[in-house]
């Protein structure tokens, strides 16, 4: 006599994780390690008509911008900026691509994951990215980590206004990349009759600021259709003229 047989359903296969906490730290570690080693790879370079040399480090996205307007050991007028923006998006960038890489790596070989999250490597990943985070600032403080800028900037003319009684305003631009301090205004006409004030404006970078000099108090009189050069003078005694033209 036979059993009856009885249907037996199999419990339902519990896939394994595919990565555990060990192999995001990993990840977490190899990617800050290629986002930091790219600090040491030029991406980016402009030129200013000043002179200023701006070279963006980092990949895909330039997170550190050094600016010089000489080589080293010329450190005064340098400065090292950090995106912080930037060095997320490349941090996230390599994180991607390590994930993928690692979980293919993983379905294929099963041994590779005891060697991804031995702690052994953990501490040498975490040694690395120390150094190179160590490492970099190193390097960037030999040209001055910060602003050092102070009284360097590209000045130009936005706009200007004559009005009666004598009277010129100018509007001057600083793209930066330092505050200017202005301290003189020369204002001559085509006959080299001029007219001198001393004056003290700071322009900060990216922003706009106004001189007004009335030359009645000088002898210079600004006649319409007058064409008049405007000198102004910086804290770093460099001369910028400008062309003005009472229309």
């Amino acid at each position: 006599m036979s059993l009856p047989h009885t249907d037996v359903s199999p419990e339902p296969h519990q896939p394994r994780p595919p990565l555990r906490h060990r192999s995001y730290v990993f990840i977490a570690l190899f990617a800050a390690t290629l986002t930091l080693a790219t600090g040491w790879l030029s991406s980016t370079i402009s030129y200013s008509p000043a002179g200023v040399i701006s070279q963006g480090y980092g990949f895909p996205f330039a997170w550190k911008v050094i600016d010089a307007s000489c080589p080293p050991p010329c450190i005064q007028a340098n400065g090292t900026f950090y995106d912080w923006f930037a060095f997320a998006g490349d941090l996230l960038f390599f994180i991607a691509i390590t994930y993928l890489i690692v979980l293919y790596s993983l379905r294929k070989r099963q041994a590779l994951r005891t060697v991804l999250e031995s702690r052994k490597l953990l501490g040498l990943l975490a040694l690395l990215v120390i150094a190179l985070a160590a490492g970099n600032y190193a390097y960037d403080s030999v040209y001055g980590t910060g602003n050092h800028w102070t009284g360097y900037g590209i000045l130009e003319l936005d706009h200007y206004s004559f009005q009666n009684a004598n009277l010129l305003t100018l509007w001057i631009r600083n793209y930066g990349p330092g505050t200017v301090t202005l301290t003189n205004l020369s204002i001559t006409d085509g006959s080299g009759a001029q007219a001198v004030f001393p004056i003290f404006v700071s322009i900060d970078p990216n922003t706009m600021g106004s001189i007004a000099e009335n030359t009645t108090g000088q002898g210079l009189r600004l006649t319409q259709s007058g064409v008049y050069r405007a000198a102004v003078v910086t804290s770093r005694n460099s001369q910028i003229t400008f062309t003005v033209t009472w229309t």
